[in-house]
């Protein structure tokens, strides 16, 4: 029962809490409360195993291994899908609709898992034949089994998204992009690495006049490769300098220096989202946007003590060269497009 129970419970808690370590928060104590029942019931003579497969605790040890495990594995499974669905979701409300999306996991897992409880207790009689080894029946294996294949495929999930950003920032690093019909989407991060720093810049615009708490702020900003674009501020605040791309954090964060000070923005979320919009194999051209959430922090100058959450989009158009053969070059390290543009565009609230 526990195997299948901590399935759906950890696609509960993953799928709202849109949040890796809530979400396994969430899972704990349902499970701990299926874990109860099924051992209750176990030595209660009620199981498809014998009661001896939970008591005595000495000669039973196995057992609760074995629930220990499945308890990882849900942990597990509600981690990496709400790390999944954070990464992919249109906005970030912060830390309070998190909050709000967590404890509404919470309440659905522990209203199902009381009520499955329930009725399992209630219709439930003892069995006079059990397993003769006390091996799980079908729907435990079952349930074991969702949970191992869920971990391999969020697993890649999660690799391919870092992967693809890690590559943005390689190609970004190099002043290059590749494309071909096998590779666009990791040639399209690298360029889009750009916008998404970009995007960032507009963010730190909002704090340029001292005289303001706060407001609605217009971020707009452009490139053409390498590792630095424009911004132009507008709004409650008004500025300009440049966006310096995947300077901080591993290429995480860029840094928006403006002419009255700078600050932080975090455009992982701009990464992780990147995504071709359209491409052309035979003329070696491609498209590439990305919509995320861009958080500000740590400013300096008029900008000291900035917050705030900006809605991003990028746009990167690019042309790359031909080899000889008439096929794109795909050589990301070497390669330097014929031509790349950026645009980025925004907006939202900041406060200091």
């Amino acid at each position: 029962m526990t195997p299948l129970a901590g399935f759906i419970i950890a696609l509960i808690a993953g799928w709202f809490a849109r949040d890796a370590r809530r979400a396994a928060v969430v899972v704990v104590v349902p499970y701990l409360g299926v874990v109860a029942g099924q051992t209750w019931a176990i030595s209660d003579g009620r199981g498809t195993s014998p009661p001896s497969t939970v008591w005595p605790f000495g000669a039973a040890i196995s057992y609760y291994v074995v629930q220990a495990i499945i308890f990882a594995l849900a942990l597990g499974v509600a981690a990496m899908l709400g790390a999944v669905r954070a990464r992919r979701a249109a906005t970030d409300d912060g830390a309070e609709a998190a909050g709000r999306r967590a404890a509404v996991a919470a309440t659905v897992d522990v209203v199902l898992t009381a009520a499955f409880i329930t009725i399992a207790l209630l219709v439930t009689a003892p069995v006079h034949h059990h397993a003769a080894e006390g091996s799980p029946p079908w729907y435990g294996l079952l349930g074991i089994g969702a949970l191992l294949v869920s971990l391999i495929v969020l697993s890649v999930l999660l690799f391919s998204g870092r992967r693809a950003a890690r590559r943005a920032r390689q190609a970004v690093a190099a002043g290059s992009t590749a494309v071909a019909s096998g590779s666009r989407v990791a040639a399209i991060t690298a360029v889009g690495a750009l916008a998404v720093l970009g995007a960032s810049a507009g963010l730190t615009q909002a704090k340029a006049s001292p005289a303001v708490a706060g407001g609605i702020v217009q971020i707009y900003e452009s490139g053409i490769g390498g590792q630095a674009n424009h911004d132009v501020i507008t709004g409650a605040f008004t500025d300009y300098g440049v966006d310096h791309l995947d300077a901080l954090d591993h290429g995480n964060v860029n840094q928006i220096v403006l002419s009255e000070g700078s600050f932080e923005a975090n455009v992982s979320k701009l990464h992780a989202r990147l995504r071709e919009v359209s491409g052309n194999a035979r003329t070696c051209s491609l498209v590439l946007r990305s919509t995320a959430p861009v958080k500000l922090s740590h400013g300096t100058g008029k900008y000291k003590g900035i917050q705030g959450t900006i809605t991003v989009t990028v746009e990167n158009a690019v042309v790359f060269p031909k080899k000889e053969n008439g096929m794109c070059n795909e050589n990301i390290q070497t390669v330097v497009p014929l031509e790349n543009l950026t645009s980025v565009t925004g907006s939202g609230r900041v406060t200091f």
